[in-house]
């Protein structure tokens, strides 16, 4: 769970500036993945994934837990769970 908060806040670090976005979470999960295989340190592979796995569009707000998170984020963070277990920090 302490894991899911600290990408939820790392995901929410990177998005702020580009309001009005939506993570694609199989597009993030294969790039974030693939470039920690080739070595990219971990906030490194974050900023270029999450580059790539952007669309314009308006997230969904649900309650996690208590805590208030776009559902896209939970969404991108089962995709890596999923893809690579082995680099989630």
């Amino acid at each position: 769970m302490k894991k899911l908060l600290i990408l939820a806040s790392a995901f929410t670090f990177f998005a702020l500036p580009l309001q009005a976005a939506v993570i694609l979470p199989s597009i993030f999960a294969a790039e974030y993945c693939s470039l920690r295989d080739r070595g990219l340190s971990y906030d490194d592979a974050m900023e270029m994934a999450m580059k790539g796995a952007l669309v314009d569009g308006k997230p969904t707000r649900i309650m996690f837990e208590g805590i208030m998170v776009d559902e896209d984020v939970l969404q991108a963070f089962e995709a890596m769970r999923d893809t690579c277990p082995e680099h989630i920090v």
